[in-house]
């Protein structure tokens, strides 16, 4: 069955919906109530898990803790019924054209302000969430109704795609 799409975009970015936050991304409900409260809070008539938090948030979460993701990252299994769909995702994973996208004003300004004092990782971010396809790609696998396994893979892939194009001479 595919997720309702679970993505909106606004003026200010792209968001993902909290019922996603733990099938694709693999966030405990602790980890949730860590991230704290939602960029967008859903109306009073909505669905439960309707509040959206933004996805460059969510992954700026992620990567300051790590350590802790990682040890769930480390004990998915994905479901016996799921293993040819999972396995037929990799391969999408795997072999996905990752694009760069041209940059609109806004988005120049804000790296030209910051990018001398960014870290080589938060380049990377900056990149992946401004500069690529990586939003459409995100909003692809979870239509796949992928697990977090799949998200990890499609990350690492992306980020190695941009220190390539970093480190071209």
């Amino acid at each position: 069955m595919v997720s309702p799409v679970a993505y909106s975009t606004m003026a200010n970015g792209h968001f993902i919906y909290q019922y996603s936050l733990r099938r694709l991304f693999g966030l405990t409900e602790e980890m949730v109530d860590a991230l704290g409260p939602p960029d967008v809070a859903p109306s009073h008539d909505t669905a439960v898990g309707a509040a959206q938090y933004s996805l460059a948030r969510v992954e700026e979460w992620i990567d300051t803790n790590i350590d802790r993701v990682s040890r769930v990252w480390a004990t998915y299994e994905v479901p016996e019924d799921c293993v040819e769909k999972h396995h037929e995702t990799m391969q999408w994973v795997d072999s996905v054209p990752i694009e760069s996208l041209s940059a609109s004003w806004e988005v120049w300004l804000d790296a030209r302000a910051s990018w001398s004092q960014l870290t080589f990782d938060r380049k990377i971010s900056f990149i992946r969430h401004n500069l690529t396809n990586y939003y459409v790609l995100v909003k692809q696998l979870d239509e796949r109704s992928a697990c977090c396994n799949a998200y990890v893979a499609l990350r690492k892939r992306v980020d190695n795609t941009i220190r390539e194009w970093l480190l071209q001479p």
